[in-house]
């Protein structure tokens, strides 16, 4: 669907430009990821109700999702660097109950 997609390419637009994870913090998880850019500013993905919202650089949220896609179980895994292998962050979420993901994106941070 193309609301999935669009959602996934946000994620990955902030995922591809980060410098930290500021949310969860390593080892965490919850319903929101907070991404500080390379290129300055932050990106706030939070879950509400039955929507994700991006906020850039504290600014008001906006809704990623069309009301005819019902978002459930958004959740964000940050993952440390364990040995030799990559911190990397895993999104997973539910569009009209069909299960997207895990998406994983790893970092060289």
């Amino acid at each position: 669907d193309g609301e999935v997609a669009f959602i996934l390419r946000k994620i990955d637009w902030a995922l591809s430009n980060a410098s930290a994870v500021a949310n969860p913090d390593v080892g965490g998880h919850g319903p929101a990821l907070r991404v500080s850019r390379l290129s300055g500013g932050d990106a706030d993905f939070t879950f509400a109700g039955d929507a994700i919202l991006l906020a850039e650089n504290a600014g008001t949220p906006s809704l990623l999702n069309a009301s005819r896609i019902k978002i459930s179980g958004f959740d964000v895994k940050h993952v440390g660097p364990v040995g030799t292998s990559q911190r990397y962050v895993e999104v997973v979420f539910f569009a009209n109950g069909v299960k997207v993901g895990p998406i994983r994106h790893y970092f060289h941070f």
